[in-house]
């Protein structure tokens, strides 16, 4: 499946991990080379504009308004995905009311926090 005589090459190259279809996006999870930095690439469909989410980190999520959050399907115009306890306990969260009750009462052994985004 891979060559591994030819390792030297394959940071020339990106693998797409999955791709998120939206009615307005297509949002592309890509990692550079087989052991590489993920990144997420989002095309508007309407405007043809593709972009890379700000604040992106090496992990496989994205920064929503200061949380890390990890995609894991669509459905509809929808993105279903997670937010781990240790990355909401950290953070200043004055943006969304729900979201800080939620900080005010998870705990590192909580389980992730299952988060729906509209587009």
């Amino acid at each position: 499946m891979y060559d591994f005589d030819k390792m030297d090459k394959w940071n020339e190259y990106y693998l797409v991990n999955n791709i998120f279809n939206t009615d307005k996006y297509l949002i592309l999870s890509l990692q550079n080379g087989l052991m590489g930095k993920l990144q997420y690439l989002i095309y508007d469909k309407t405007s043809k504009d593709c972009f890379t989410p700000t604040g992106q980190s090496d992990n496989k999520g994205f920064y929503i308004d200061g949380i890390i959050f990890y995609p894991l399907y669509t459905c509809d115009n929808r993105i279903v995905g997670y937010i781990k306890p240790e990355d909401l306990i950290d953070q200043e969260i004055t943006k969304i009311k729900e979201l800080q009750i939620i900080k005010n009462e998870i705990k590192l052994e909580s389980n992730p926090v299952l988060v729906i985004i509209s587009l």
